[in-house]
């Protein structure tokens, strides 16, 4: 489109609809950095002489992987991500660390890598769900309301008809409005338009009396 030069991030104008949209950072960018933190300090820091990937190697890449996963709102900037997509792809990473938490977090609850890992998922979850672009939750416009979600207005009632104005007429009942076609009343008996007239059989002789 000519007439102004594109200056928005991205080579998009402010405020154009073509540009994905960018998320404001705020606690919940906090959080999801900081779940990375303490959830990588559970499961890097050694605990009675071993830590997470020397006990379950696979699990420990996999709740690294999923902390790096969750910060994908974070990331959206960076990579271009609508806010719904990056929200999307933030909660596949907080939903692997709620199953890493169930299946080997939990049963040991007590250690201190644990009580780290708590705190990251906790941090994870929370901060997903201040994310912008999270579509559960969403408050439904009530019912008074129209689509935009603005209260629905009546439409102001008609003022006095102006100078030279054709006042609208109100028909009465039983009058013909003007401009449609009157019903035709038919009579019992009377032929319809454009069809003859019924014949009448003829009558039957009636018996002849001798006079």
């Amino acid at each position: 489109m000519s007439g102004y030069s594109p200056t928005g991030p991205g080579g998009y104008p402010p405020g154009d609809p073509a540009g994905p949209p960018q998320p404001t950072h705020g606690l919940w960018a906090v959080l999801s950095v900081g779940a990375v933190l303490v959830g990588g300090l559970g499961l890097a820091v050694p605990e009675s002489g071993s830590d997470e990937f020397q006990r379950h190697l696979a699990w420990a890449i996999f709740a690294g992987v999923a902390l790096v996963v969750q910060l994908a709102p974070t990331a959206a900037p960076l990579f271009r991500w609508p806010t719904a997509r990056a929200w999307s792809i933030g909660a596949v990473g907080v939903g692997g660390l709620v199953i890493y938490w169930l299946l080997l977090v939990l049963p040991s609850i007590e250690s201190n890598h644990a009580f780290a890992l708590t705190i990251g998922t906790a941090a994870a979850a929370l901060g997903l769900w201040l994310t912008p672009g999270r579509p559960i939750g969403a408050r439904p416009a009530p019912p008074w309301s129209g689509f935009s979600g603005a209260p629905v207005q009546n439409p102001p009632p008609p003022g006095p008809p102006r100078p030279g104005q054709p006042q609208p007429v109100q028909p009465q009942p039983g009058q013909p409005v003007p401009g449609q076609p009157v019903p035709v009343q038919f009579q019992p008996g009377q032929p319809l338009l454009g069809q003859p007239p019924l014949s009448q059989p003829p009558q039957a002789p009636g018996p002849s009396w001798p006079r």
